[in-house]
């Protein structure tokens, strides 16, 4: 899967975003990941994780996807 950061407006950015969120929860569905299942007293957190630092938490019939991503202001 191949990225393009643009620079550009808060809109373009937004947009990008949300294409790659889309883009990840496509990828999700396709195959499986490792994951662990951490039991708590309000259900089962499952972390999957989907590669480099990418992680996705279900818990409670919700999903968080984390992606660390810095960008360094010059």
């Amino acid at each position: 899967m191949i990225f393009i950061f643009l620079e550009g407006s808060t809109v373009m950015r937004v947009i990008l975003s949300v294409i790659f969120l889309g883009l990840l929860c496509a990828a999700t569905a396709i195959g499986p990941y490792e994951k662990d299942v951490i039991p708590t007293s309000g259900g089962n957190l499952e972390v999957s994780f989907i590669g480099h630092g990418t992680l996705m938490l279900n818990y409670d019939g919700r999903v968080i996807h984390v992606d660390p991503y810095i960008r360094m202001m010059k």
